[in-house]
């Protein structure tokens, strides 16, 4: 009886398993977190970003990627209802700046506005219930390019 060659009996060893990835690339913002029409929102932080405005003001953007519908704001001011797991742009007052504490770990966040309160000299400016799952872990926040973060 034949028998196969020595090298045939051996098993080649298995293709090395390939790297395994995980998105990082900033999600595109389908509407924008406007108090004056829904005050409040849960999802899931997704990212962040900064930009200068018109003025050349460092502004920033918490991406969050909603876990219950709530209704957002288009650039043209229109408004739409955003579904859960569209990505809500959330800017950043000086109330909901904590935010910024905790991008890196990216937690399931509640924000809900609870009042406005006038500050003087014509001005207003809303309180917020901001809250972020229990385990969440604090990061540093991204460099603001500034001293001061203006708004």
């Amino acid at each position: 009886m034949a028998t196969a060659p020595a090298a045939a009996k051996q098993q080649s060893p298995a293709p090395a398993a390939g790297p395994k990835f995980k998105k990082i690339s900033v999600p595109e913002i389908d509407a924008w977190y406007d108090i004056e029409t829904e005050g409040s929102f849960t999802g899931k932080i997704a990212g962040y970003k900064s930009y200068n405005d018109e003025k050349d003001v460092k502004r920033h953007v918490v991406l969050v990627r909603l876990l219950k519908p709530c209704t957002g704001k288009l650039k043209g001011g229109e408004t739409r209802v955003v579904k859960v797991g569209e990505v809500l742009g959330v800017g950043l007052r000086q109330n909901l700046m904590p935010l910024l504490e905790y991008i890196d770990s990216q937690p399931v966040i509640r924000v809900k506005a609870l009042d406005k309160v006038s500050i003087g000299h014509g001005q207003s400016m809303w309180n917020f219930d901001v809250e972020v799952e229990e385990d969440a872990v604090r990061n540093t926040p991204p460099n603001s390019g500034n001293d001061s973060i203006p708004f």
